[in-house]
């Protein structure tokens, strides 16, 4: 069996225990990103969904969320940093 790696899985959806709609993450494990999005997918077919969720490396968002803290105090520090991310 190959090594499973931590996948983050983000998705803004209707959360019931509260009745309303909002953002929310999980961890899969699974052993690459396709095998991801198919457990993604399968945990969440009873979810109403706005969009389609976004499955990451934890290691990656970790760092993204990590830089995050780090550099921006304000809310544009972090568009900012959002739109030179993109154009590089």
């Amino acid at each position: 069996m190959a090594n499973k790696r931590k996948y983050i899985v983000n998705y803004y959806g209707w959360i019931a225990s509260y009745g309303d709609w909002d953002c929310d993450d999980f961890i899969v494990r699974a052993p690459n990103k396709t095998e991801a999005i198919q457990l993604a997918n399968e945990r969440l077919k009873n979810t109403l969904l706005k969009g389609k969720p976004h499955v990451e490396l934890y290691s990656t968002a970790k760092r993204k969320m990590e830089e995050y803290d780090k550099n921006c105090k304000t809310f544009n520090d972090a568009k900012n940093l959002l739109l030179t991310k993109k154009t590089k």
